[in-house]
């Protein structure tokens, strides 16, 4: 992993793999990197993959908890991309929050998105009822603090068949990701509260949108997936049916095979 540090004056953690076209992978709440080392395997041959962590994730610094904001760290990302010397269009897909970061990225520079992807994600804002579920987990959170938050949690993002046949490897995925600070996830649930509505950018994209909808999401629910996926020119949509919100691990195949063909079209349409 290399570090860069950012105007801002944290050091993201990063790694660069493979060549070719280049894309950007920005996971999500609660976890790091890794949770795309089974795709970057599987694509990195014919792509140039940017995987950070994002900052207060991993190896990434959070230095200012004081100044949550989804904007802020759509900033981080572009300055990492500019000091890659990465000049052509990127592709920006996000898991989650970070589909959150991919969309504010596309808002700050529309012109420099050669596609994005949509993972468990949407453009939508939080409703009164997501704000309010999300103010309870900031108040347990500094209450309990991050690990049992996070071991009760993190469960809920699997479905419940997965969870039935996979405890072992849930129950590592949460000690492996338990090392997060409080201000680190209370800054996160609050840059996620203050983020607009972003519907816009899809409806005006000139680029193509992958979208992966979970059948059993929980935290991004099936039916705002399905209504976004009519917004944009063109959009590209993978319906899991047996996975809820953590498709990387519940259905991979079918991910990864989805996110090569979109990236195989894109560059044949130059």
């Amino acid at each position: 992993m290399a570090l860069f540090k950012t105007t801002r004056g944290n050091s993201i953690s990063y790694t660069v793999q493979g060549k070719g076209l280049p894309v950007l992978l920005l996971h999500g709440f609660g976890e790091d990197h890794t949770i795309f080392n089974q795709l970057a395997e599987s694509i990195h041959q014919n792509a140039s993959l940017i995987i950070p962590d994002i900052p207060g994730s991993g190896a990434s610094e959070l230095i200012d908890p004081t100044q949550p904001g989804i904007d802020h760290l759509a900033s981080d990302f572009w300055e990492l991309v500019a000091s890659l010397s990465v000049t052509a269009p990127i592709v920006i897909i996000g898991h989650s929050m970070g589909g959150y970061i991919g969309l504010a990225m596309a808002e700050q520079k529309p012109g420099a998105i050669k596609a994005l992807g949509l993972f468990h994600s949407t453009a939508y804002a939080d409703s009164p009822e997501k704000v309010e579920a999300r103010t309870k987990s900031i108040a347990f959170i500094k209450e309990h603090g991050p690990a049992l938050f996070l071991k009760q949690t993190t469960p809920n993002l699997f479905s419940v068949g997965f969870t039935q046949n996979n405890a072992s490897f849930i129950t590592g995925f949460v000690e492996e990701n338990s090392n997060f600070s409080s201000e680190a996830l209370v800054y996160y649930y609050n840059s996620m509260i203050n983020r607009p509505n972003r519907t816009a950018i899809l409806k005006s994209a000139d680029y193509p949108i992958l979208m992966i909808i979970g059948k059993h999401d929980k935290a991004v629910p099936y039916v705002d997936g399905l209504e976004q996926s009519y917004l944009a020119k063109e959009t590209h949509v993978l319906i899991l049916e047996n996975t809820a919100h953590m498709g990387m691990f519940e259905e991979p195949q079918k991910v990864i095979t989805f996110v090569k063909t979109f990236l195989q079209n894109i560059e044949i349409q130059g």
